[in-house]
This record gives C-alpha cells, sequence and structure tokens, in this order.
C-alpha cells in the first residue's frame, strides 16, 4: 500500500524497485502493470499506478511477488534466476507545492530459505523520507534514464 499522509495532494509518478543481488545492484520502474501478472492477480484493472492521492487516500500496489514479475519484465535477469539479498520501493511524486520531486523509501532484507522462497524483514518500522537535494536528483536522472 502507498499513502498519501502529508497535506498536500500528490500525483506519483513511478515506482522503483532497486534489487541487491550477488554483489550487483539493478533499478527497475514498476509503474506500468502490463497484462497481467503471472499469478492473474493484479488488485485492480488500471493498467499504471501512476495516479493522485488526496491526503488520507491510499493505493493497492500489489504483492512482492508480483512487483518482482513486475521488474523481471523490464530487467535483463529475471528475479527468479538471481539470489535476491536486499529489495528497496521507492515511490516517487509530485506535489503542486514544489517544484522537485518528493519521494520515500522501504528496505526489505531477503532471508533465503534453504528449502523454500525467501522470507522479507524490513530494515525499518518506517518509510524513509527521500529530502536530499543530492538524492532526488540522483532518482530523477534513474527515471530519465529508463525513458
Amino acid at each position: 500500500m502507498v499513502s498519501n499522509l502529508g497535506f498536500e495532494p500528490i500525483y506519483i509518478l513511478d515506482i522503483l524497485l532497486k534489487l541487491s543481488a550477488d554483489h550487483r545492484e539493478d533499478t527497475v520502474s514498476v509503474a506500468e502493470r502490463g497484462k497481467q501478472d503471472q499469478r492473474g492477480q493484479d488488485p485492480s484493472d488500471k493498467s499504471t499506478l501512476q495516479t493522485p492521492l488526496k491526503t488520507g487516500d491510499l493505493v493497492d500496489i500489489g504483492e512482492i511477488a508480483t512487483l518482482l514479475d513486475r521488474a523481471g519484465a523490464g530487467s535483463t535477469d529475471s528475479p527468479a534466476e538471481v539470489s535476491l539479498s536486499r529489495i528497496d520501493i521507492t515511490v516517487v511524486a509530485v506535489t503542486a507545492a514544489t517544484s522537485s520531486i518528493v519521494a520515500a523509501q522501504r528496505s526489505f532484507d531477503i532471508d533465503q530459505g534453504e528449502d523454500g522462497p525467501g522470507r522479507l524483514r524490513a530494515r525499518s518500522l518506517y518509510a524513509r523520507q527521500i529530502r536530499s537535494r543530492r538524492e532526488r536528483r540522483r532518482i530523477e536522472q534513474d527515471m530519465q534514464r529508463s525513458l
């Protein structure tokens, strides 16, 4: 779930997944849903997660497995083929109050199971707001490169 807890309405521009595995990182946009995920489940019939959110509104962006499926469609290696150690989910938005992007990030470590799927463990209780100009500029550059 992504919610807007701010005083201003926001518009979600992108949702970025940074996948860390085997000393490698790959950042992929998962805002576009495509036709349907491999499990046949998508929380809505919308084709994109780019959407406005009023104060207090929320949007279901899907399960982690669904996001990983979308990330696999946009990356060189399928996430299922590599041993993921960490996932960072970054929500990028704009508001009428600022001329630059606003962003927040949640990070999860993946504890690999010996005979089954790994377990997600959040690195912190809350999402981290990305406030520094340097980090916001880096996100904008990543989004520009993916166009």
